[in-house]
């Protein structure tokens, strides 16, 4: 189940699930937006918070107050 969303730069969104894991999509199309796929998020519990920033990189956040930085044009 998703637990957070944010839109990023270039029709990107990014998800973050109860099970702390976070899917990239290509909302291009937003009636049909395409999963891109998973990566690993470093998270023990589910994601709270996801963000993207100004120069692209995408944060997250977990319930036990950990924040992860993730540049995504390097997935």
């Amino acid at each position: 189940m998703f637990s957070a969303m944010a839109f990023g730069p270039n029709g990107l969104l990014a998800s973050g699930s109860d099970g702390g894991t976070m899917r990239l999509w290509d909302a291009s199309a937003p009636d049909a937006p395409r999963p891109l796929g998973d990566f690993p998020t470093g998270h023990t519990g589910p994601v709270l918070s996801v963000a993207f920033g100004p120069d692209g990189l995408l944060a997250s956040g977990d319930h036990d107050g950990i924040v992860r930085l993730c540049d995504v044009s390097l997935l």
